[in-house]
């Protein structure tokens, strides 16, 4: 049996949810059950809310709005074994050097494109950082597994969550 997302790769088992067959890459272990990757982000688990603590929501929002919370909790070893608050973590951390990188680059364009004028918009640059990591914290706060476009395929990609 075949891995549903990718072919060519043997399945290790079917998603307990949508029945498909899944790769390690893409299947993923949930209070015992194996769940593709799709199910888990969509919030079909079937995970309770007694298991996603409040302590739990709050360090996953807090990853997002203050990534040295993020980098405590993968350092930390009731962090690494809290799945919510890591899954969390390395996506604000990802995020956290995405998106700085990105406002880095616009902020240079910017100050080239404008002879260095538009360099007083730098600060709104900045700014504009917190407006991805707050709606993905609240997302968190809600207890969801956020799915973030580019990256959470890259943290998965690189086996991280």
């Amino acid at each position: 049996m075949k891995c549903y997302n990718h072919p060519e790769i043997e399945a290790v088992g079917v998603c307990t949810l949508c029945k498909r067959a899944v790769c390690s890459e893409c299947g993923i272990e949930v209070q015992g059950k194996l769940v593709c990757r799709e199910c888990l982000a969509a919030g079909k688990t079937g995970v309770q809310a007694s298991d996603i603590t409040d302590n739990d929501k709050m360090m996953a929002l807090l990853s997002y709005v203050i990534s040295l919370i993020a980098l405590i909790i993968l350092l930390s070893e009731s962090g690494k074994q809290r799945r919510f608050q890591r899954y969390h973590a390395v996506h604000a951390l990802s995020m956290f050097v995405a998106l700085w990188l990105v406002i880095f680059l616009v902020g240079c364009l910017v100050s080239v494109v404008t002879l260095g004028v538009g360099s007083f918009l730098l600060p709104f640059f900045g700014l504009l950082y917190y407006v991805p990591m707050i709606y993905y914290g609240v997302q968190a706060y809600q207890g969801k597994y956020v799915n973030v476009p580019l990256v959470t395929d890259f943290v998965r990609g690189q086996g991280w969550v």
